[in-house]
């Protein structure tokens, strides 16, 4: 092996480092995005297959939406009350059979009932894995922002075969778009519930690369760290600047393609579908270096580094809409997009006890649904308003205010000790 493989290789050793039942939660979240049938093409099941209007349509999803919503509201609590690892095989299972049972009634408007259920049962399910991923992490900051990017790219790669299989499935097998949904969900919550006897009250430890020094100071740390009140004014901050990352991260699935469609004219759709191609292939490479690179940084610098990369990413796209330019830019926001992620709930992490991370990390899902919501009122309103190339100037204006909300965080961060 010569000295450049050995580089590169490096990049990956922390996550062999971690944990078993990381990898095995991340495996199981790879199932579940990769048998992710049914809400994909959901708008196109309560069209196509039960007769709904668009507006009808739009309706249902909504309510769906809210389900998961209130799910994970309910999750955080149920996370820090009860074994997490049982609430998530058991938040499966209950998923599964309500899809089962849509199935049976699949040309009906029935179905719809249990899908909801099953959305709410996916929420619940949400809060409860982030926070089981973070506390079965070794007592350093950058171990948690390894999990994180583990289940991150295994969600990814499950995301990226999901849809295309519900598309097939849809045309032709309609009714196992269901089942197989269900099928894959139970896997899932098997392979979670193998995991409780062998993790419950098991401590986390330090992975191979930490030294006793290190060691020693996280468990000092713990001990006082889980004694003190969790800090809310910056969690508030933490979770306003979790709804602006999420609003500038949501102009891939909507302001985007209007972009595309203005620039490109009829060949938008295609060029648009180009786009998440190299979005999806850049996750899957930058994932594990990024990550690597960043981890001994501190996370709000990383998030600051996150928003301008969407910041700028964005403005090119919307004052320079060419194809090579918006292939560009889309890298720049795929790597923003992964340090969010990667850094994001580890932040959250140290700045709450474990006893409390479930609740917190639920406030953190439905910041991000927030943000997701926002983005097509508000940039549809600006579109109206001043048009597409002027409202990119909106996510601009976002994207200030958030690094402001950081450089406040970072300087109240000083007296705030971060784990080592």
């Amino acid at each position: 092996m010569n000295k450049n493989d050995a580089g590169f290789l490096r990049h990956f050793q922390p996550y062999l480092a971690l944990d078993r039942a990381i990898w095995m939660i991340a495996f199981a979240r790879f199932i579940i995005a990769g048998g992710t049938f049914v809400l994909p093409v959901y708008a196109l099941i309560l069209t196509q297959k039960l007769s709904l209007s668009p507006a009808d349509a739009g309706m249902m999803v909504f309510i769906v939406s809210i389900g998961g919503m209130l799910g994970s509201v309910l999750g955080g609590y149920l996370a820090d009350t009860f074994n997490r690892l049982a609430l998530m095989a058991i938040s499966e299972a209950f998923s599964a059979v309500c899809v089962i049972i849509a199935g049976l009634f699949a040309y009906d408007a029935l179905s719809i009932i249990f899908i909801a259920l099953s959305s709410l049962a996916l929420g619940i399910m949400r809060p409860a894995m982030r926070a089981a991923i973070l506390s079965l992490c070794s007592t350093t900051s950058e171990s948690k922002r390894y999990a994180l990017s583990l289940s991150y790219l295994a969600f990814n790669v499950g995301h990226a075969v999901g849809p295309l299989i519900a598309g097939f499935l849809l045309l032709d097998f309609y009714q196992w778009l269901y089942w197989g949904d269900a099928a894959t969900t139970l896997i899932a919550a098997y392979l979670l519930a193998s995991l409780i006897k062998k993790n419950t009250g098991r401590k986390p430890k330090a992975d191979k690369k930490t030294s006793q020094e290190s060691i020693e100071r996280s468990t000092e740390h713990d001990t006082q760290y889980d004694a003190r009140v969790p800090d809310k004014t910056q969690i508030a901050l933490f979770l306003a600047v979790n709804i602006c990352v999420s609003f500038c991260y949501a102009q891939i699935t909507f302001t985007l393609p209007l972009q595309m469609a203005e620039s490109f004219a009829d060949d938008g759709a295609r060029y648009y579908g180009l786009i998440l191609m190299i979005n999806a292939l850049a996750v899957l490479g930058f994932t594990t270096v990024l990550t690597s690179l960043t981890a001994k940084t501190h996370p709000i610098k990383n998030l600051m580094l996150a928003i301008c990369g969407y910041g700028a990413g964005y403005v090119m796209i919307g004052f320079m809409p060419t194809l090579l330019v918006m292939g560009f830019a889309i890298l720049i926001i795929t790597a923003s997009e992964i340090l969010e992620v990667t850094n994001g709930d580890a932040y959250l992490c140290e700045l709450v006890p474990d006893s409390h991370l479930g609740r917190y990390v639920s406030f953190s899902v439905i910041a991000n649904n927030a943000g997701i919501a926002l983005c097509p009122l508000l940039m549809g309103f600006a579109i109206e308003s001043i048009g597409l190339s002027w409202a990119w100037s909106l996510v601009g204006i976002v994207t200030v205010f958030t690094l402001l909300c950081l450089s406040f965080m970072l300087k109240r961060a000083k007296k705030i000790p971060l784990q080592p």
